[in-house]
């Protein structure tokens, strides 16, 4: 006969009957106790993810601020239209960050050499609507480029850079424009450099990421506005 399943094995005919119920509560207890034991595993599970995975409002550091705007005031610009925006960079922190070393309008002409490189990012939602007209550096040459820098303070940091030149709006509506950098913080991972023999490789920098958005609505071009033509 196969060996009897669950609490059968622990029960034995030929024993005694109070024998056979303490069997059966032994057998009872272990089962509570894998039970809760799996409970426990789970629970601790659940609050590691949800540690580990912080919101991005909280990854986001406090004493960091950065501001995407446009430089009239205006969000409402007309089709074809020169888009011209800046970003503001502060922190309440000091000696804590350096200033981004940011070439939004880079031509593909020199090497910049920055104590810090920023790795940045401009996106535009919907993806319909528009298009991109960088397509890549073929070609890069020109001198060395040393970048002199400080740290972010209180007072804002103003860098303007023209949208348009980067994107063309083909068809009206509302847009969400997303900037997203890094900014690397001043410690040793982030040395002063050399700039008359930077190092061809460094260790991993320290650095937090930081990013803004702002909706711009790109309207048709009026005649009226013009007059006749």
């Amino acid at each position: 006969m196969p060996e009897p399943g669950g609490f059968e094995r622990y029960r034995r005919f030929d024993q005694p009957f109070w024998r056979q119920q303490a069997l059966v509560g032994v057998y009872n207890k272990m089962k509570r106790s894998n039970l809760v034991h799996k409970l426990l595993f789970v629970a601790s599970s659940l609050l590691c993810l949800a540690i580990g995975v912080a919101s991005p409002e909280e990854q986001i550091p406090k004493d960091l601020r950065l501001e995407l705007r446009t430089v009239t005031g205006s969000r409402r610009f007309r089709l074809g239209e020169a888009i011209p925006l800046e970003l503001v960079f502060s922190s309440s922190a000091s000696k804590k960050y350096l200033e981004p070393c940011l070439f939004l309008d880079w031509n593909c002409f020199g090497f910049p050499i920055c104590r810090f490189t920023n790795h940045w990012t401009l996106s535009i939602t919907p993806k319909e609507g528009w298009e991109d007209l960088h397509h890549g550096c073929h070609t890069v040459g020109g001198p060395r480029l040393p970048v002199e820098g400080d740290d972010l303070s209180a007072k804002p940091l103003v860098i303007r850079f023209d949208l348009t030149k980067r994107f063309q709006f083909k068809t009206p509506g509302v847009y969400t424009v997303r900037f997203s950098t890094d900014v690397g913080l001043d410690d040793d991972s982030n040395p002063i450099v050399d700039f008359s023999n930077p190092p061809s490789k460094r260790s991993q920098p320290n650095s937090v990421n930081v990013s803004s958005e702002l909706q711009l609505e790109i309207v048709l071009v009026s005649a009226r506005q013009y007059g006749p033509s």
